[in-house]
């Protein structure tokens, strides 16, 4: 049936916690016909039965920042598809920084920057009837915001085809592994979901197929002894941060077995704590990694007090107190990256074990595994490298992607530069 001829009728506009819900009335034939279904019914997280499309002809909408869009990006063929995404993916990909915290913006920068939005992490009533006008074949939305908009969700659900994901938001600081080294059952079952719904199974099994090796490789390179103890500084979290805010749990440290100095600092409920300078000088460490979104606030005081205390001791009469210092990509926007966290991890026991890799070979490592979720010279790791190259002139940061890095003293100014 041509969705045109539909006689579409606004029957009721309620409000749920403040938000309008649309509702519409549709002559409806079959929910196969209108929906244009495969007739082929998936179980999605919430334990709703749906009948999932034959096509992504009309396209696909994400709803919630966490997951839909991470988890699908992993899928190329259907990502092409996507029409409409949360403002705030797309605003963070128009700005360079926050765009460049997750590795998915690069390889498809130009979708993300030019697609349709909607309210962040909701559905009001106008983007419920954007979302009827689109007539999309695909609505993924995550668990968060299904839960908040329940109601609003299974009206949507009576004219267009959505399917709930996990949006996994308690495991961007956990072990996404098992006992074995191998993605655990909650992350397998994410990717056979989304494998499912797109009607890609092949590609779910290869995609967990890359993780579980990817996994099994690091533990090879970083089952030996190591004497580092890490310090993560100025870890991206709602943001660039500066150097005093580190991640308790840091999953590139978590997976090459190497202890965290601030593990011990705060509960399991906190991502990223901030330590103020009394605090940070009782932790004992002798590596700091450096997340390089913190360059636009090295020069702030936090940042500074950090750096002059690296620098004294890395230029007192002890050697035996010096901090090596290593640059590794952000992992954490709009949700974990988790492919961001096994590039930090690849670098990490390059770095901290007796690998026998090259540098060269490390990053043909980490090149080959984003070119392989997001296809063929995606250009990630390049991407990320220009925009810190360029930030460097206003900054007075000079940082490479996995590379060690030395604090110069400038008249009392303390600043990164990376080591050629």
């Amino acid at each position: 049936m041509n969705r045109k001829l539909l006689a579409v009728a606004v029957v009721a506009v309620l409000f749920v916690s403040g938000i309008g819900i649309y509702y519409v009335t549709d002559n409806h034939g079959s929910d196969a016909e209108e929906k244009g279904t495969s007739g082929t019914t998936i179980t999605d997280y919430a334990e709703r039965e749906v009948v999932v499309p034959d096509n992504l002809d009309n396209g696909i909408v994400t709803v919630g920042r966490l997951s839909t869009l991470r988890w699908l990006a992993y899928f190329p063929e259907a990502m092409e598809h996507v029409i409409m995404i949360d403002k705030g993916i797309q605003s963070s990909a128009s700005s360079g920084a926050g765009g460049l915290r997750y590795s998915y913006a690069a390889a498809y920068h130009s979708l993300l920057v030019n697609c349709q939005t909607h309210t962040n992490d909701s559905l009001t009533s106008a983007d419920m009837e954007t979302i009827h006008n689109l007539n999309p074949s695909l609505v993924l939305v995550n668990d968060s915001t299904y839960n908040s908009y329940k109601e609003a969700v299974d009206t949507l659900a009576g004219y267009v085809t959505v399917v709930v994901i996990d949006s996994m938001q308690n495991a961007e600081s956990v072990a996404f592994w098992d006992s074995d080294y191998q993605l655990n059952e909650r992350f397998t079952s994410q990717a056979n979901l989304y494998g499912s719904i797109l009607n890609m199974t092949a590609r779910a099994e290869a995609v967990v197929g890359e993780f579980n090796a990817v996994l099994s490789e690091i533990h090879g390179l970083s089952s030996g002894d190591t004497t580092c103890v890490a310090y993560t500084a100025g870890c991206t979290h709602k943001g660039c941060n500066p150097l005093n805010c580190t991640f308790p749990a840091y999953i590139p440290l978590l997976l090459t077995n190497i202890t965290n100095a601030a593990a011990s600092r705060s509960s399991s409920t906190d991502q990223m704590i901030t330590l103020d300078a009394e605090d940070f000088t009782t932790l004992s460490f002798n590596t700091v990694v450096v997340d390089p979104s913190s360059m636009n606030v090295i020069g702030l005081k936090d940042s500074q007090l950090v750096l002059e205390y690296l620098y004294r001791l890395n230029n007192d009469d002890n050697n035996t107190n010096d901090v090596s210092i290593l640059v590794t990509i952000p992992e954490i926007s709009h949700g974990a990256n988790w492919d961001c966290a096994l590039a930090s991890a690849y670098f990490m026991a390059y770095s901290m074990y007796n690998t026998g890799l090259t540098a060269t070979q490390l990053l043909e490592k980490i090149n080959a595994m984003f070119d392989f979720f997001y296809g063929e010279d995606c250009g990630v790791v390049s991407s990320m490298q220009e925009y810190y190259t360029e930030l460097s002139s206003s900054t007075g940061q000079t940082l490479n992607l996995f590379t060690a890095a030395d604090i110069v003293n400038t008249d009392g100014v303390y600043s990164l530069v990376s080591e050629s």
